[in-house]
């Protein structure tokens, strides 16, 4: 017992000599700095703080994730504040910091037609009443059920279950949509860019349950699509579609 008491003292002692002499290393190391170099430090140490507590902030709204804007966590990804932006003068963009002057419009050499966004989706974006908020509650569902494409993948169904948090989409190799036959295949429904072709009597079912389940509103689904008809240029090449014969469209 007396021997292995005297080891560990001796190791405990070898251990503050060599923290005592790191210690007066880097005491030494700061001495010899100069002011300049000393600010330097400050700010890299100041700006890895920062970064700390963003990530920290960040991972809480991973494992608190709600797509109700109401929530305090999610509203950081949606609000730009007055001092994190700068205005170009000439196409009225907002731009994060440290973005170069003439990356939006080259100082006013391009010019872009002003977009107007359309009255009923402005409305469902910005209105408080219970028809936005289920929009907003839902909007990447309703997303999925107006796409004209999809990716073909491999799922990892243990990883890729959904059934808590949030889970990471990782792509090997070459990513591009799939852009299947422009008929659907026998005895099966329409999907992506099939439906706005093919029995368009029914397209409004088919959208509607694009995911089985999702509770999509009828009155929203139809003033969204009320809305491509008139505005989306690809609705109007697949409508132009639409009016060839079965057989020359098999062949497209």
């Amino acid at each position: 017992f007396y021997e292995r008491r005297t080891w560990n003292d001796r190791c405990g002692s070898q251990a503050s000599e060599t923290n005592e002499t790191n210690a007066n290393a880097q005491r030494r190391h700061r001495a010899e700095k100069t002011e300049e170099q000393c600010n330097s430090r400050r700010k890299r140490d100041a700006t890895a703080h920062h970064q700390c507590r963003l990530k920290s902030r960040f991972l809480n709204l991973v494992y608190n994730f709600s797509e109700n804007t109401n929530n305090d966590n999610y509203s950081i990804l949606h609000k730009i504040h007055s001092n994190n932006y700068s205005h170009c003068s000439y196409c009225n963009v907002l731009k994060f910091p440290n973005k170069s002057p003439g990356m939006c419009c080259r100082n006013g050499k391009v010019i872009l037609a002003e977009r107007h966004i359309p009255p009923s989706l402005q409305r469902l974006f910005y209105e408080q009443d219970d028809i936005s908020k289920h929009f907003h509650d839902n909007i990447r569902i309703y997303n999925f059920a107006f796409v004209f494409a999809s990716i073909g993948i491999c799922f990892d169904h243990k990883l890729a279950n959904a059934r808590a948090e949030v889970y990471t989409f990782c792509v090997q190799d070459s990513f591009y949509h799939c852009i299947e036959s422009l008929l659907p295949n026998l005895n099966s429904e329409p999907h992506y860019l099939q439906i706005y072709i093919w029995d368009t009597k029914h397209e409004l079912h088919h959208q509607m349950n694009a995911i089985p389940n999702s509770q999509l509103n009828h009155a929203i689904v139809h003033e969204l699509k009320t809305m491509l008809n008139k505005l989306n240029p690809y609705v109007s090449h697949l409508r132009y579609i639409l009016e060839l014969p079965k057989k020359n469209i098999a062949n497209l």
